[in-house]
């Protein structure tokens, strides 16, 4: 007979005394016990999934992380699959786990056998369910330790219960300084921060880059030879190098649109001047001239689209990169509405959508601009989402989800739309879950858009919750997680392909920040 030592009971007895929140009434039946247990289940194992060798404090034993790491799919499986069987009968422990033949190695997915009596007098809340269900399936890992199983429990409660399973701090003496309007790209290994203004008041920006590793928590710098001042710009990642196009650039306290860009190459560690495709590469202050050019990397070539020429005209060019050389693109159809807008590449298609003119007219309209016939098409208007200008768009592989930014509604509840290519057709989502708000982030994680930050139009508040929306159910979730980071707007956030990864910003009293987090769904 297996049992739980007393150290697991009396930590999450400590744990729980600090978060009342999290206890559950058991009363004089079964039945509300049982119906925890059960539920708990699915909360363990993906506490369990959710572990990397950062979740845990720097006093547990690596031999211990390197074993629940080693067994993390396994564990979580385990927990998921195991039966409950429930007796009337009072024990000298909650739970044991006895194989059929009386052995100590037990099968994954073993029968977990409880008593009622004993777990009403020692099991009063969800963190101790949790431990509890970890304790027994180590067991059926063949170990009948129960020291360490205990340990194996104490320690993923307790990376759980200080955050560090869905948020993990990043501060660091060797991080960037305080910045937001920067921007944050994705290699494939490394998050890339670059630029950034200084300070809130727009007098200073930055012309710096820094690699980020999330595996190590390593900043490395990256040369800052004839490379650009810039925020409020756009960075794509080519798979070699890094692309910097427009943002604004600060000159003797002016802010000033760069009709330019710069490509730093990872290998070399050296920039190389984009020559402007149109114009003057500056233009002047507060001048609607080019100002918030969308740009897009389609494997090949960077397409820039956006802002007004001298005539009042959209504009668009592609640059290629291998014959370092500019082509114009046509305007036949092209969107009227020229900044504040979005643009995503859809599979040889750039999808341009919202945003304002020169006179800060909104827009509810689109267009589809086709790279290989260089025509534009008009996205449908049926069922649009109200009038936009800088929202959130992204490409899910079938479709375009816009969300949050400037429009003409100061109600509380975040709206967005998901345009389907293949149908041109709009379905319109809205939510207080999803509470309207500016200057967030959002990305695509594979199944849902993850919007971080920002600042609610109407209660003047800052957010630091995850708002997960679905596309295909239409459900709007918002998490808060256990140790968020600080709320803030006007930062920058990447997708890793497990994790999401926020940066910097702008606090709520006008501080700049250091410091981010990554978040595991």
């Amino acid at each position: 007979m297996l049992r739980v030592f007393i150290t697991l009971i009396a930590f999450t007895q400590m744990l729980m005394s600090s978060d009342a929140s999290a206890s559950w009434r058991v009363g004089n039946g079964g039945d509300a016990l049982r119906l925890a247990f059960a539920k708990s289940k699915d909360s363990a194992s993906r506490i369990v999934m959710k572990l990397k060798k950062q979740s845990f404090s720097s006093d547990i034993d690596a031999t211990l992380i390197e074993w629940i790491l080693s067994h993390q799919s396994a564990l979580a499986a385990d927990i998921l699959a195991s039966a409950h069987r429930w007796t009337l009968e009072e024990k000298p422990t909650c739970a044991w786990t006895v194989s059929s033949d009386g052995s100590d190695t037990k099968p994954n997915g073993a029968l977990i056998d409880f008593s009622f009596p004993s777990c009403r007098k020692s099991i009063s809340g969800f963190d101790q369910a949790v431990a509890l269900l970890i304790h027994e399936s180590v067991h059926h890992f063949g170990i009948t330790n129960e020291t360490f199983a205990d340990e194996v429990a104490i320690a993923i409660v307790s990376a759980w219960k200080s955050g560090r399973t869905e948020w993990l701090s990043i501060t660091s003496v060797d991080a960037p300084q305080a910045r937001m309007q920067h921007s944050s790209l994705w290699t494939g290994e490394l998050m890339i921060v670059y630029g950034g203004v200084a300070d809130s008041s727009y007098e200073k920006n930055f012309n710096d880059g820094y690699t980020f590793c999330p595996q190590t928590f390593v900043w490395q710098k990256i040369s800052s030879k004839n490379s650009p001042y810039r925020h409020h710009h756009i960075a794509l990642w080519t798979g070699d190098s890094m692309i910097i196009w427009g943002g604004f650039a600060i000159h003797n306290g002016r802010s000033n649109w760069q009709n330019s860009g710069a490509i730093w190459n990872a290998k070399s560690n050296t920039w190389k001047q984009i020559v402007p495709p149109f114009g003057p590469s500056t233009t002047g202050e507060y001048s609607n001239v080019r100002q918030s050019q969308t740009a897009i990397w389609t494997g090949r070539e960077l397409i820039v689209w956006g802002g007004l020429d001298d005539s009042g005209d959209p504009i668009g060019a592609i640059y290629d990169l291998a014959n370092d050389s500019w082509r114009k693109i046509s305007t036949l159809g092209a969107p009227i509405k020229k900044w504040g807008h979005t643009a995503v590449w859809a599979d040889g298609k750039m999808l341009v959508w919202g945003g304002a003119n020169a006179d800060n007219q909104r827009s509810s309209s689109g267009a589809i601009y086709d790279l290989q016939t260089d025509s534009w098409t008009p996205i449908s208007k049926e069922g649009e989402p109200i009038a936009t200008e800088r929202h959130s768009a992204v490409w899910t592989g079938t479709q375009m989800i816009v969300f949050g930014g400037f429009d003409s509604d100061s109600g509380m509840q975040g709206r967005g739309g998901i345009y389907t290519l293949d149908s041109n057709s709009w379905e319109i989502f809205e939510s207080e879950a999803a509470m309207a708000r500016t200057g967030q982030t959002a990305v695509w994680d594979g199944s849902d858009l993850l919007v971080f930050g920002g600042k609610s139009k109407r209660l003047r508040t800052y957010l630091n919750n995850v708002v997960a929306i679905n596309p295909d159910s239409k459900i709007v979730s918002s998490k808060q997680g256990v140790n968020s980071p600080e709320a803030r707007y006007y930062h920058s956030a990447v997708w890793t392909g497990s994790s999401l990864i926020i940066w910097g910003g702008s606090s709520k009293d006008g501080t700049l920040l250091a410091d981010g987090g990554i978040y595991y769904p």
